[in-house]
């Protein structure tokens, strides 16, 4: 590139500049390059040594144009660059670093996707909602699931390079879904004989057949399976590459089943929600009787401890981010179908986290946290959907 340079007030002359000093372009071979480009929104990743020795070369049609900038230098130490540069072959993505990612992960993500190929998800719902029987061995009915649980577990471990004990991994899967199995067992039983029921558990029960069950399995399913990995292993690599599994192969997932884009993020953000806070659904319960004739001060007592952890999960920012709080004139409000399919998500988990702690039957647990739902419903639409109204009466004793 032609530059006049200026000697003084008489004397100039033309000095030519190549791009590689313009930009002082490091040619080493493990240098590489990476250039966002303002039109298209993608980034493009250059082998500092091509740069130094031959510059730019594009090929551009009619009206055809780029803008780079935010150029960053990157040193390959591993490898990964120049995989992805080799890859790319001069095409742009919408990010370099996240294409490394899925390049690395890809085994998992495999992996993760085998879970719920069709076949899987069909035996699922056969077993936990549209016919579940406690009479068959899980590890015999989930032998399939539990087998390429296996897989996954066995490509973290390698692309984390930490140990993860599968036996601890199968038993934590196997106590939730004899646990989900009994709930559904109990459910169908109670939809299908009614009298003398003074709760109804069918719209409460996620995996019931009123509720859109094989999006609320593959949820639960992926809750079970991301929970238990990190009750073997916490460490923060684990905890990077779950939430990836979440972000990727999950979204796909949901995605595949024609559920629109505006759904799948909501998936994802609850699914998100409810693993940040999986630590926080075991709830202490005194007595586990439910009595519906009691009024709404008595209720608030009896779910007293429950209700007040929730209003501490309500306060979470995200929480409220899903719950789409808003403030008008001073008075915060929130979606009242956000807050019930939360509020369900809420005390499902709880109920299936706390049922190994609980020595009460599947029956008096599915009517105890269905009944809490039902109550704290009511304080919603008494609080007239005011978010710190609905905080005030939950609190009143």
């Amino acid at each position: 590139q032609p530059k006049l340079v200026k000697i003084d007030d008489d004397n100039k002359f033309i000095k030519e500049i190549n791009i590689a000093d313009a930009l002082q372009i490091n040619g080493n071979l493990n240098f590489f390059y990476i250039f966002k480009d303002m039109v298209t929104n993608l980034e493009y990743i250059f082998k500092g040594s091509d740069l130094w020795q031959k510059g730019f070369y594009f090929e551009l049609n009619g009206f055809e144009r780029h803008v780079f900038t935010d150029i960053r230098e990157v040193e390959d130490t591993d490898g990964d660059y120049y995989n992805i540069y080799l890859e790319l072959n001069g095409k742009g993505v919408s990010s370099i670093n996240e294409a490394i990612e899925d390049k690395n992960f890809a085994p998992i993500y495999n992996a993760f996707a085998k879970i719920y190929e069709e076949a899987e998800v069909e035996n699922l719902i056969k077993k936990v909602i549209t016919a579940p029987s406690n009479k068959g061995k899980i590890e015999i009915d989930f032998k399939s699931l539990l087998e390429k649980t296996d897989l996954l577990l066995k490509e973290i471990s390698k692309e984390s390079s930490f140990p993860l004990s599968f036996t601890k991994f199968q038993k934590e899967i196997e106590s939730k879904f004899t646990t989900i199995r009994d709930f559904s067992v109990v459910n169908i039983a109670e939809v299908s004989n009614p009298k003398g029921k003074q709760i109804s558990n069918n719209k409460f029960y996620i995996l019931s057949e009123e509720t859109t069950y094989e999006t609320n399995l593959k949820v639960l399913l992926t809750w079970i399976i991301t929970t238990s990995i990190i009750s073997v292993n916490a460490d923060e690599k684990i905890k990077a590459i779950v939430t990836q599994i979440i972000k990727k192969p999950f979204a796909k997932v949901v995605h595949s089943a024609g559920v629109r884009e505006y759904e799948v993020n909501k998936t994802i953000f609850l699914l998100e929600i409810l693993l940040r806070n999986s630590n926080s659904f075991s709830f202490e319960k005194k007595s586990i009787k439910v009595n519906t004739q009691k009024s709404k001060s008595d209720i608030t007592n009896q779910f007293g401890k429950e209700t007040k952890h929730l209003i501490k999960l309500f306060a979470d920012e995200s929480v409220q981010k899903f719950l789409d709080v808003n403030s008008y004139k001073e008075i915060r409000y929130f979606n009242k179908e956000r807050f019930e399919e939360l509020l369900k998500w809420f005390l499902n988990i709880a109920m299936i986290s706390s049922s190994d702690e609980n020595k009460k039957t599947s029956s008096e647990l599915l009517s105890y946290y269905c009944k809490m739902y039902e109550s704290i419903i009511e304080f919603a639409e008494e609080s007239k959907y005011h978010f710190d109204k609905l905080e005030e009466l939950l609190n009143h004793k």
